[in-house]
């Protein structure tokens, strides 16, 4: 999302969709789990496939902004994408003030809490 309003838009439009009781689950990467496993740059190789990869922080820490280059037979091309990033309270709050009830992060998707060892951010929230 390019802004907050556009998030807050988002989790309206997903909160409309769903049934009196119906489930929300999001799986994403955690700010809290971007500020201790940050790689700025890396590189992949599989097969005759290679993906350079770039990130950097922005705008006080709510973006992730990534460049990736993939060399292959057919040639290079480069990709550039831009993540909003969320911290567990931020969603939380974020969810709540469209509506949901009953808010959950676990630190993966084995529902494990969300703490200093958080692998991703999975939220889970009901309709009421």
């Amino acid at each position: 999302f390019k802004g907050p309003e556009e998030g807050r838009q988002a989790a309206r439009n997903m909160l409309d969709a769903l049934r009196p009781g119906g489930r929300l689950v999001m799986d994403m990467i955690g700010k809290e789990v971007v500020a201790r496993t940050l790689c700025e740059r890396d590189w992949k190789e599989e097969g005759r496939t290679l993906l350079l990869r770039e990130r950097s922080l922005t705008e006080k820490f709510s973006r992730i902004e990534n460049r990736w280059i993939v060399i292959d037979d057919s040639g290079r091309q480069e990709l550039r994408f831009s993540q909003r990033l969320y911290s567990a309270v931020e969603l939380s709050s974020l969810l709540e003030d469209v509506g949901f009830v009953g808010i959950e992060m676990y630190g993966n998707l084995s529902f494990q809490p969300y703490d200093r060892n958080a692998t991703r951010l999975v939220a889970i929230a009901r309709k009421p």
